[in-house]
């Protein structure tokens, strides 16, 4: 496999173009999740990473293989309530999937949560992938 690199964002800094880019994988993640469904709207989902409440703190960790986004995990959190919470997300493309990249995406997001003072933090798995259950447990 291409070597990956592992880079931290606040995703409200971002320009709209690396929104766009986060924002159509996680497109093709759902869509391979539940093709069934109506598919992500990718310019929609790039406005709303760029979005944070006035109350609300985001940070991403994105990693690339080669160049190519490959997964993502990101971390939100209240900044005046509740401030030893948060919550955690990873995605992985499908053709990444099953080699370690999800492990070590949601080992440096909670890294990250440690460092921000977020000792804990929910994290959950869709029903519609099953082997998700196994990485959450």
């Amino acid at each position: 496999m291409t070597p990956l690199t592992l880079t931290v964002h606040d995703p409200t800094k971002l320009n709209f173009e690396e929104r766009l880019e986060i924002a159509r994988h996680d497109a093709e993640c759902a869509l391979f999740a539940a093709p069934e469904d109506p598919p992500p709207v990718a310019v929609s989902g790039a406005r709303e990473l760029g979005f944070a409440a006035e109350d609300e703190g985001k940070r991403m960790v994105l990693a690339r293989a080669g160049g190519r986004l490959v997964g993502r995990a990101y971390l939100s959190y209240a900044l005046s309530q509740n401030t030893d919470k948060g919550f955690l997300g990873v995605t992985v493309h499908p053709e990444f999937r099953r080699r370690g990249l999800g492990r070590a995406l949601a080992l440096r997001a909670g890294q990250l949560a440690l460092d921000l003072g977020r000792t804990v933090y929910s994290a959950g798995t869709s029903t519609r992938e099953p082997q998700g259950e196994g990485f959450a447990a």
